[in-house]
């Protein structure tokens, strides 16, 4: 579950700063993105992560600001889905599950 979130995440990000900027990029070009930046933010440093902030411009750390905050709780209102979802699937398996009859107070 925590793999689908973070993909969920990433992907959400990308997919706000591609919508936020009007850009065209196809389907598994955005999946390559997310991986992309996955990879970035596993292995960036502190100090590059804040370099990278400290050149973006007001708006445009406004900017990923709200795509991050909006990316974040899309992937845990998914994530949250799909483990409700499962809740279910396992529920209803084990009522499908045999019942031998023994008691156990006997």
């Amino acid at each position: 579950m925590g793999t689908y979130l973070l993909r969920r995440f990433y992907g959400g990000v990308v997919d706000g700063v591609l919508t936020a900027t009007d850009a065209a990029v196809p389907a598994g070009d955005r999946a390559a993105l997310a991986l992309a930046l996955e990879e970035a933010a596993e292995t960036a440093t502190r100090g590059a992560q804040r370099e990278f902030l400290a050149a973006l411009s007001p708006a445009q750390r406004e900017l990923l600001t709200s795509v991050f905050d909006v990316a974040v709780v899309q992937a845990q209102r998914e994530t949250l889905l799909l483990l409700t979802l499962f809740v279910l699937v396992v529920l209803l398996v084990s009522t499908l599950l045999p019942n031998d009859g023994s008691d156990a107070d006997s």
